[in-house]
């Protein structure tokens, strides 16, 4: 600890003999009183060692994790490791690597866990996939115990993959990582490069909203699919395609990798996959007990060989037929639109909320105006002494009211430059000083930015405009090339990590701006015009090799 070096040196002379060692006296490695045994792998968080604690006289997993203390985001995320790893330490159950003490040594904080005799499910899976369903069960309703009992205390994992689960030689299966998954998944390191594992993300864990043990489930699901059929659910040529396949397209039946699963279980599979938490199931004991009952009442063993993934390959695998999902996309499209004509006919006429004052600071800065007024003042007598003074004289105005040709969202609305107010919903509207002037609108939760050009609006006079319909998109790289990048849309910067998922999107024509300033593809720059007219889910990926981008609409 008192070494300004992360992994210290020393000699032990300790009278407590180390697994391994040939004397009691020799140079060790440490972290804390830890000793380093031997390293077992690195991942993009740091490097796992088979540690000894000689005070205890018993064999750990040392992870440590190297964070640049000079900037605010490291220092917050090892705040976070000590959080959430000691909350994971009070997990105490068979089918959980225990947590045993966190350790900070210079810029290297190590968490020290239960040492598992074993290997990672990921070489099971390598090996041993398809497995019979009986194997791939064992192994399922072991890690849905283990995730059911977290998620009971709160605790989400966030990473859950083969890699994360070890399997002992007993057929013990322990999920490692409790408490530090998160700092994996959080977001991308500087370098541009996304952590974590898209492949067995939920699709609210993309979106990055709140998760529960719910999204857990969902990544376990995708592992027991993987057991039983070696391939993935939604898995695609490059990180980009996988992440919008997870939160926009339905699985590819388990049965078509293996003509031994039939429809009982791909219902099973297709509600596990379903897209919003509360349409799968509440616990992974629920779901075993399905995938369980399916398999009894199909009453025949699953003995799969590896001859069915080289006959029907994962990227010549038919889609399934999506014909009764757009009926009920479209049923809820009407019900919808006809809810927004009632909640328009009750609120029309009412009038709006002026824009506050945070709202006006919000907008962007634009060239200011004269409103024009009255050609001449009428001369008004100095008020009596103690009288009120005079109200001011009314400025002619009128009203502009957006309609959406879809779902509503928050949009700022400019005057020949000048912030004039802002809409919520289908039903606000603002005020404008009438007379002649340049409308244009700014949505702030959707890339939305319309010009609607110049008009005359009379005093008095209410005047309609009409707000496109939005879709969603994925943008991402061919090749997963993102070190250095940065995604323009109509000149306005993608925020977030890479790739992006933007929930709202107009459906019209953009320009879209893909641009390396470092990185392989350092001083590169894409810029191609896109239509999403007419679509409701795009995938948008720029091609470096050809110097395009390609558009690939899902209606």
């Amino acid at each position: 600890m008192n070494s300004p070096r992360s992994l210290r040196d020393e000699t032990a002379t300790s009278s407590t003999p180390i697994p391994g060692e040939e004397t009691a006296t020799s140079i060790v490695r440490t972290v804390g009183r830890y000793h380093l045994l031997e390293e077992l792998g690195r991942g993009a968080m740091g490097i796992v060692y088979k540690g000894f604690d000689p005070i205890i006289g018993r064999t750990v997993a040392l992870k440590t994790i190297t964070f640049d203390m000079t900037d605010d985001e490291s220092k917050a995320k090892r705040a976070r490791l000590y959080r959430e790893a000691g909350a994971a330490g009070t997990l105490s159950h068979a089918n959980i690597v225990t947590i045993y003490d966190v350790i900070e040594e210079g810029n290297t904080s190590a968490v020290a866990m239960e040492f598992i005799e074993g290997r990672p499910l990921s070489d099971v899976v390598k090996e041993l996939a398809p497995m019979p369903i009986e194997s791939a069960l064992d192994i399922f309703e072991q890690l849905c115990a283990a995730l059911d009992y977290a998620g009971a205390r709160g605790i989400v994992h966030r990473d859950i993959k083969p890699a994360n689960v070890m399997v002992a030689p007993t057929g013990r299966v322990k999920v490692a990582d409790f408490g530090i998954a998160r700092m994996g998944v959080s977001h991308m390191t500087q370098t541009g490069v996304v952590m974590g594992s898209p492949a067995y993300m939920s699709p609210e864990q993309i979106r990055g909203q709140p998760l529960d043990a719910r999204s857990d489930l969902f990544s376990a699901t995708i592992v027991f699919y993987e057991l039983l059929t070696g391939q993935r659910p939604f898995s695609g040529d490059d990180l980009a395609t996988t992440m919008f396949r997870i939160v926009h397209e339905p699985p590819i039946p388990a049965s078509t990798f293996n003509d031994k699963i039939g429809p009982p279980l791909d219902k099973i599979f297709e509600k596990g996959f379903s897209k919003e938490p509360k349409d799968r199931y509440r616990s992974g004991a629920e779901l075993c007990a399905d995938f369980r009952q399916a398999w009894r009442t199909a009453g025949s063993t699953l003995a799969v060989s590896a001859a069915v993934r080289r006959l029907e390959p994962q990227s010549q695998a038919k889609t399934p037929d999506r014909t009764r999902l757009y009926a009920g996309v479209g049923l809820a499209a009407v019900l919808v639109i006809l809810a927004l004509g009632g909640f328009l006919g009750g609120w029309f006429g009412q009038k709006p909320a002026p824009a506050s004052a945070q709202q006006v600071a919000a907008a962007p800065a634009g060239p200011s105006i004269a409103v024009a007024g009255p050609a001449s003042k009428p001369s008004t007598p100095s008020p009596a002494a103690g009288a009120p003074p005079p109200a001011a004289p009314a400025v002619p105005t009128a009203v502009l009211q957006l309609k959406f040709d879809g779902a509503s969202f928050p949009v700022r609305v400019f005057a020949d430059g000048k912030p004039v107010g802002r809409i919520d919903n289908a039903a606000g509207r603002v005020t404008v000083p009438s007379g002649s002037m340049r409308i244009r609108a700014l949505g702030e939760q959707a890339f939305f930015d319309r010009d609607f050009g110049s008009m005359t609006l009379q005093a008095g006079e209410r005047r309609s405009l009409t707000v496109p319909a939005t879709a969603s998109a994925f943008i991402g790289v061919k090749g997963d090339v993102y070190e250095g990048l940065q995604i323009l849309i109509d000149g306005r910067s993608v925020p977030g990590s890479y790739p992006a998922q933007l929930a709202r999107i107009t459906a019209v024509p953009h320009r879209i701006t893909f641009r390396w300033s470092r990185g392989t593809l350092a001083d590169k720059q894409l810029s191609q015009s896109i239509d999403l007219s007419g679509g409701r889910h795009f995938l948008i990926r720029a091609v470096p090799d050809d110097n395009q981008v390609s558009v690939q609409k899902v209606r």
